[in-house]
């Protein structure tokens, strides 16, 4: 792994660099060959690129195997070394051999986490602080490791209900951009004698291809530069990518579904935060970055400025106008009742599986609804091509 370090030369002179070295004690007696005193040193952080962001992949077969090893006795530094030996993944024997060595230095797991941003999020480097502070990281990363398996069961899931339909309208578009742009001018040159009987159908498609060659360049680019404006806007207005974000969620069919994935992802890290013993203003501050939706992260501002001023969270997720009734009721029983963990978790819980049941219902939805508008449009080709050709038949004696 690569150092960056601090050394003294023998003129007392001190010299930054970086250098490779297995662990810190290497480190030190390479320098002492070159003629320099160790002042201090530091695992060269990983660079933030599409490598080191692929790591959260394996976040989740990591807290399974530290889990594992921490609830087993095993020392979490000997630990960290043995999964980066069998680790495939180069980067990922790069980042555990980092985490070991900080280890090794004296530091804190969380701490060292806390250098790889790219990598653990806040939410992620806030539990595990929180257990080695109460003596129960294995719990805590246990949790962690359901909380990844649910997030990554979902994606995957959402992924394979777009795919079908996203893969059909490419090719549709493909064919009717051929059949427009190819074809049916052919069409036309064909049935120049049949001026005044053309059916209904074959007129459509031929005002379809005359507007299609004409208009649809211009149209896209329209649209391009439509939403390179839009993208540059949201970049730099903070309330327009909160309005922006706040319709994502209300745009039908996917936009409950985001909504409802948003609200079991906050109530779980909520809940996870306040078993663990993390304080609540804490984990309110801390929620809102595992959303990338803005609206989402200002909404639990709200919440988290409401329960400053001293209202129950029932009433603060009331008043923010994200959380349905049911959360507000849920939440005030469970602060009533002093089970505010229980609470949020048995709500994150539901979301959870009302997010799966929407999901299976538009995955069983959507092919037919795919295979309908597919057959519409060959039907109406066929039709448009066809009929003017039964036409002519027809004429002939």
């Amino acid at each position: 792994m690569e150092f960056a370090y601090r050394a003294m030369d023998v003129d007392g002179r001190v010299r930054r660099g970086h250098k490779q070295a297995a662990h810190a004690q290497e480190l030190e007696a390479r320098l002492a060959a070159e003629g320099l005193d160790l002042i201090t040193c530091r695992v060269k952080r990983l660079p933030v690129r599409r490598g080191a962001r692929g790591l959260r992949r394996e976040l989740l077969p990591l807290c399974v195997q530290l889990e594992q090893l921490t609830g087993s006795g095993v020392p979490l530094m000997d630990g960290l070394r043995d999964i980066a030996r069998d680790a495939e993944n180069a980067r990922l024997r790069e980042l555990l051999e980092a985490l070991a060595t900080g280890l090794e230095q004296g530091r804190l797991l969380s701490d060292t986490l806390a250098e790889h941003p790219q990598v653990f999020d806040a939410v992620f480097v806030a539990l595990v602080r929180v257990g080695e502070q109460t003596g129960h990281l294995a719990e805590v990363l246990r949790d962690l490791a359901d909380t990844l398996r649910w997030q990554q069961a979902f994606a995957a899931r959402l992924g394979q209900a777009l795919m079908y339909p996203a893969l059909v309208a490419i090719v549709v578009f493909g064919v009717l951009s051929f059949l427009l742009i190819s074809v049916v001018p052919q069409l036309v040159a064909f049935v120049a004698n049949l001026d005044g009987r053309l059916p209904v159908a074959t007129r459509a498609l031929l005002a379809a291809s005359e507007a299609f060659v004409n208009y649809v360049p211009w149209l896209a680019t329209l649209v391009m530069v439509g939403w390179a404006g839009l993208r540059f806007r949201t970049a730099r207005d903070l309330r327009w990518r909160e309005r922006v974000d706040a319709w994502r969620l209300r745009l039908w069919p996917l936009g409950p579904l985001r909504h409802k994935a948003e609200l079991a992802r906050i109530t779980r890290v909520i809940a996870l935060m306040y078993a663990a013993g993390v304080p609540l203003l804490d984990g309110l501050a801390t929620a809102p970055t595992v959303t990338r939706n803005s609206a989402v992260s200002a909404a639990m501002a709200q919440v988290r400025r409401a329960v400053l001023d001293g209202a129950p969270l029932g009433r603060a997720f009331r008043v923010s106008g994200l959380f349905p009734p049911l959360v507000v009721r849920m939440v005030t029983v469970g602060e009533n009742s002093g089970a505010l963990d229980a609470a949020l978790l048995r709500l994150s819980e539901w979301f959870e599986r009302d997010v799966n049941t929407r999901l299976a219902r538009l995955e069983r939805a959507i092919e037919p609804a795919v295979t309908l508008v597919l057959g519409a449009l060959l039907g109406w080709i066929v039709l448009a091509v066809l009929g003017p050709i039964y036409e002519l038949a027809g004429t002939l004696p």
